[in-house]
This record gives C-alpha cells, sequence and structure tokens, in this order.
C-alpha cells in the first residue's frame, strides 16, 4: 500500500494514474451530484437554475480574459524540461504564475462594475448582481491556480491534482449542509459564499503543495530572463486566447440562450439531467489531462499516429459504457426526479434521451484541444468558430420559434458536424 501511494505521489504509470483519476471523478461527481440535490430539495429548482445561470456568466464572460495558462505553461514547460533547458522552465514557470495573478485581479474588476448591468439584462433586476460579483471572486481564486495545477500536470503529479479537486468539492458540500441545517439560510448569496470558501481552501492547499515540490526541483536553478522564450510564449498564448476565449463562450452559451428564451426552470432541467448523466464525462474527464504530456512527446518523435489510434479504441468503450448507462438511467429517472420533488412527464423523458444523445456525442471529442494544441492549434479555432456561430444562430432561432426541444436538436445537429469535421482532420494523420 505505501509503494502505491508513492507511486501515485511522484507520478506513476498511466494506468496506475487513471484509475486513480476515475476513483476521484466518482467521488467528485458524487459530491457534487449530492450537492444539486440537496439544492433542489431545500432551495427549489428555480433557485438552482439561477445559481447555474450565474456561473455560466462568470464562465462565459470570464473567456474575454482567460488565457488557460496551464495549457501554455505545460506545452513549453515540458518541451524545456525534455531539452534539459531548465533555466528556461523555470522561466515558463514564472511567466504563467504572474499572468495569473493579473488576470484574476482584472476579473475581479470587471464584474465589480458590470455585476449590476448583468443582472439586469439576464434576470431583469438588479437584485442577484451581488451574486454575480461575489462568485467572480469565487473563480478568480481559481484562476490563480491554473500555471500550479499546470506544473503538476506536467510532472504527472495526478495525485496532487485530484486530491485538491476532491478536497474542494467536498468541503463546498459540507459548507452546504451547515447553511441547511444550521444557519439555515435559503437565498442564492448563501449558496455563492459557501463556494467561495470552498475554492478559497483549494487555493490555499495548491500554493502549499506548489511551492514544496517547486523548491525542491528549482532551488538551485538560476532564474534568468530569456527574450526568446517570452515572445515565442506570448504568440502562443494569443493564439490559446483565441481559441479559449471562443470555447469559453461555447461552454457556457447554452445555459445563458435558454435563460433568455425558456426560463430558469428549464435551465435547472437541463443541468439537473446533465448531472445525473456525469459519470459519463468521469469517464473521459482526466483523459485530457492524463494524456497532454503524452501527446507532445509523441509529436516530437514523429509518432502521433499511434497515439491517434489509442484514441479511437479509447472511444469504443466509451460509447459502449455511455449507453448501457444511459439506458440504466432511464429505469430510475423517475425515482430521481420524484425524490428531488421535480415534476415529470411524458416530455421529462423526451427531453432526457435528447440530451443524453448531446452528452453522448460530446464526449467523443475529449482529446481534440490536446491533439490541436500540439499538431495545429487552428484546428481547434476552426471547430470553437463553427460552434458559436451555430448556438449563436441556429440554436437561438430553434430555442425562439420551437421552445426547449428546438434548441435541443440544434445541439445534436451540431455535434454531428463536429464529428464530420474531426473525422477528416484525423484522416490526414493516419
Amino acid at each position: 500500500m505505501t509503494r502505491i501511494i508513492k507511486t501515485l505521489i511522484t507520478g506513476g504509470s498511466f494506468k496506475v494514474n487513471l484509475l486513480y483519476s476515475y476513483m476521484s471523478d466518482f467521488l467528485i461527481v458524487f459530491f457534487g451530484f449530492v450537492y444539486v440535490f440537496l439544492i433542489n430539495l431545500y432551495f427549489g429548482i428555480d433557485v438552482y437554475g439561477k445559481l447555474v445561470i450565474v456561473t455560466s456568466l462568470i464562465g462565459a464572460f470570464n473567456s474575454f480574459i482567460f488565457l488557460r495558462t496551464s495549457d501554455n505553461m505545460i506545452r513549453f514547460f515540458v518541451r524545456e524540461k525534455l531539452n534539459n533547458n531548465y533555466c528556461n522552465a523555470k522561466f515558463v514557470l514564472f511567466i504563467g504564475f504572474f499572468t495569473d495573478i493579473f488576470f484574476a485581479v482584472i476579473l475581479i474588476l470587471f464584474f465589480y462594475f458590470s455585476s449590476e448591468y448583468l443582472s439586469l439584462f439576464f434576470f431583469k433586476d438588479t437584485y442577484y448582481s451581488n451574486s454575480i460579483f461575489l462568485y467572480s471572486i469565487s473563480f478568480a481564486f481559481s484562476f490563480t491556480c491554473g500555471s500550479m495545477l499546470g506544473y503538476f500536470q506536467s510532472n504527472n503529479m495526478f495525485f496532487y491534482i485530484n486530491t485538491i479537486k476532491v478536497i474542494e468539492v467536498f468541503s463546498k458540500l459540507l459548507l452546504l449542509l451547515i447553511l441547511i441545517f444550521i444557519s439555515k439560510d435559503n437565498t442564492l448569496e448563501s449558496i455563492v459564499f459557501t463556494i467561495i470558501f470552498s475554492t478559497f481552501l483549494s487555493l490555499i492547499l495548491t500554493v502549499f503543495l506548489f511551492f514544496k515540490k517547486f523548491y525542491i526541483e528549482f532551488n538551485k536553478i538560476c532564474l534568468v530572463f530569456n527574450k526568446s522564450i517570452l515572445i515565442e510564449y506570448l504568440g502562443f498564448t494569443k493564439k490559446m486566447f483565441f481559441l479559449n476565449l471562443i470555447k469559453g463562450i461555447n461552454q457556457n452559451i447554452d445555459n445563458l440562450i435558454l435563460s433568455y428564451f425558456v426560463s430558469p426552470v428549464g435551465v435547472g432541467l437541463y443541468q439537473v439531467i446533465k448531472k445525473i448523466l456525469q459519470p459519463i464525462n468521469i469517464v473521459v474527464g482526466s483523459l485530457p489531462m492524463l494524456t497532454y504530456s503524452r501527446i507532445i512527446i509523441a509529436f516530437e518523435h514523429s509518432q502521433i499516429s499511434e497515439a491517434i489510434r489509442q484514441v479511437r479504441k479509447i472511444n469504443f468503450f466509451v460509447i459502449l459504457f455511455g449507453v448501457t448507462y444511459i439506458t440504466f438511467c432511464y429505469g430510475f429517472l423517475a425515482n430521481i426526479f420524484y425524490i428531488m420533488k421535480v415534476e415529470v412527464n411524458k416530455d421529462t423523458y423526451n427531453v432526457y434521451m435528447l440530451i443524453s444523445g448531446i452528452v453522448l456525442m460530446s464526449s467523443f471529442f475529449w482529446w481534440t484541444k490536446s491533439f490541436s494544441s500540439v499538431v495545429n492549434l487552428a484546428y481547434s479555432i476552426y471547430a470553437n468558430i463553427f460552434v458559436l456561430i451555430f448556438q449563436l444562430v441556429i440554436s437561438v432561432i430553434s430555442a425562439y420559434f420551437f421552445n426547449f426541444f428546438g434548441f435541443l436538436y440544434s445541439l445534436i445537429s451540431m455535434n454531428i458536424c463536429l464529428f464530420l469535421f474531426w473525422h477528416v482532420v484525423v484522416k490526414k494523420y493516419v
């Protein structure tokens, strides 16, 4: 047992890391589901829908300054270490670290001045402006951890990453229980406070573990300014910024479209069903983190076609698991919603099947960003531009004329188009 734990902490084999990641993801999904369940049970699906709208707002607007420094840092940090340029690797770490802090401050300032306008536009009331601003603080805490988590990922320290995530979600659930049974405050703002405290705890733990490992590895390595590395890093960051700008909007725009054209209850139902289906995301959720460094190495050694073949094998098992799980949950859907005090009718089952198709198809694309970041970043940029335009045009029109079902059918059509696009791209490398 001691040997297994040591292997996890120091960065073990792919199978060991994958197994622990699955165990961690299971706990995260379990705690997350209980968290959503309790909010719906004690606060109502309307409050949960409003919470989703707030989180989606921050996620979407955060994309305008979100540089995804963890991805940028990993790309250059791993390369410099492979070339034994440890001074450059240390310099890359410092670029990412200070970039995180700078843009976290920008994020908080942005929502401090804009929260009232956003609340008025999406909620038709300025009452929720404080909740929007407070949640932005939580997001800023998570943003500050970017390069530090990227450092762990680069060194295959997935035990640290997954443990931090589990502790954050568990603390969030624990604080919610205190809120429900001791404080008995059932407002949206009180829920946001539980999220702030949990992310702050995660930040403190991340900083402690990062400096502990960083000191051991780089204590005797000098920090030298390298203009060429800085220029190359910023050039890559500019491309990644554009990609993450579009992708970040895409990840949250579905909730915003539903909130504007349907209702907070519709957003809540949409997200509850996605939470039920989240075990499908467990299967693929850890794979990008575990494979990114390996794809970089495969590309540097001209073995990218082998990596693609492995992706296809993994996707076969994703389909097998996904179909089995969706069928299983379908049989117990009424029981799950009954416990949550959510009304169930014939349309609920139809919505469930449509969202199941969307989640299953989306899970096929877990590898695309890592692959594109290494091979050609333009692929992901093109794909995300298509998704953005499709949702802003086709999905909006579908939601306006055909309400909830029209919106869901549009997302299915969009995922089919994405599948065809990546199929054509992959054929170039196999």
